[in-house]
C-alpha cells in the first residue's frame, strides 16, 4: 500500500476479523472477541480458512508492547497466505458480508 489506509471504524472487532492498527498499514487478526476495543480498529477482511491461522500462530514470534501497553507478537518470519476479494471464489473467498 503506497498510503495509510483511511480509518473507517465501524464494526466491533470480533474473532476472525482481519484488522488495521490505527494510523499505519500494519495489521492482525483478532484471535477472539474484543468488545472493549469497540469500534478502535478498521475491520478490512474475515478468515475463511482457520488452518492458516493456526500454521501463522505456530511460529516463533517476539513480543512488542504497543504505546497503548497492549502486547502483540511480530512473528520472526514471513508467513506466505493468499487473499482473496469478497465474491472471489478462486481461493474459497466467502461473499456474505462482514458481521
Amino acid at each position: 500500500m503506497a498510503e495509510d489506509p483511511p480509518f473507517e471504524g465501524n464494526i466491533e472487532v470480533k474473532r476472525g476479523h482481519a484488522c488495521f492498527i490505527p494510523g499505519g498499514r500494519d495489521w492482525f487478526i483478532s484471535l477472539g472477541d474484543h468488545p472493549e476495543w469497540e469500534t478502535s480498529h478498521p475491520v478490512w477482511g474475515l478468515v475463511d480458512e482457520w488452518s492458516t491461522v493456526d500454521a501463522i500462530v505456530s511460529q516463533n514470534y517476539s513480543v512488542w508492547t504497543s504505546a497503548d501497553g497492549i502486547p502483540l507478537r511480530i512473528l520472526s518470519i514471513e508467513v506466505p497466505f493468499k487473499l482473496a476479494a469478497e465474491g472471489d471464489h478462486t481461493y474459497g473467498a466467502r461473499s456474505a458480508p462482514l458481521p
